[in-house]
């Protein structure tokens, strides 16, 4: 007498997928990713078309708080990359001598 021992992950026939129902997914998957593709591309279409737009005019700002630029100084030495340290003014100093070629 033989004894057939199953797997621990055969599972019987009554919980497999029904293959109309599996087929009808994947129907399914297939057109909601053709739709995005389609979209994709009208959306693409749409934006080529030279649509005509008015002048824009822009007014300046009357800066009423009397805010004042920052200098190249403060605009080339800033970070909040924390590769370094936790200090935004110490990674310049740190990051001089980081090579990013190969």
């Amino acid at each position: 007498m033989n004894i057939i021992k199953k797997p621990t992950w055969d599972i019987s026939s009554s919980e497999v997928t029904p293959e109309e129902l599996f087929n009808k997914r994947r129907t399914f998957i297939k057109l909601g990713a053709a739709s995005l593709v389609a979209s994709g591309a009208l959306i693409e279409a749409l934006a080529k078309e030279n649509i005509p737009v008015p002048n824009l005019k822009y007014l300046k700002d009357k800066n009423i708080n009397n805010l004042k630029l920052n200098t190249y100084e403060q605009i080339t030495t800033y970070n909040n990359f924390y590769e370094f340290t936790t200090s935004k003014k110490g990674v310049k100093d740190m990051a001089h001598t980081l090579k990013t070629d190969n």
